[in-house]
């Protein structure tokens, strides 16, 4: 009997280990510019360094835009809007070229 249960177990393990599992998605901040300064891009900010359409999604009144790198190094846009009470955040998948751009 405690023998079926050890194959069991090292049946169950192997298979465990056998499979491709994922952790969560880790989001690191990553700077606008490249000096490593600009963390937090504000419609000040924004205005200043002129970003326009197609590379800046970006449209309409916004408190403030952050950017991270993804696990696959990819990136995500986060921007934070205020509409009365409530703070609205919109994500946006920029792609490579367009961070650059950016």
């Amino acid at each position: 009997m405690i023998q079926i249960r050890r194959l069991a177990l090292t049946g169950a393990l192997s298979v465990f280990a056998g499979t491709n599992l994922h952790a969560q998605i880790v989001e690191r901040p990553v700077p606008f510019d490249n000096a490593g300064q600009v963390m937090v891009m504000t419609p000040y900010i924004a205005e200043r360094a002129a970003l326009r359409a197609p590379w800046w999604p970006v449209s309409g009144d916004f408190a403030e835009a952050r950017l991270y790198t993804v696990n696959d190094s990819s990136y995500v846009l986060t921007v934070a809007r205020r509409t009365g009470r409530y703070r609205i955040a919109t994500r946006f998948a920029p792609s490579f070229h367009d961070f650059r751009a950016m």
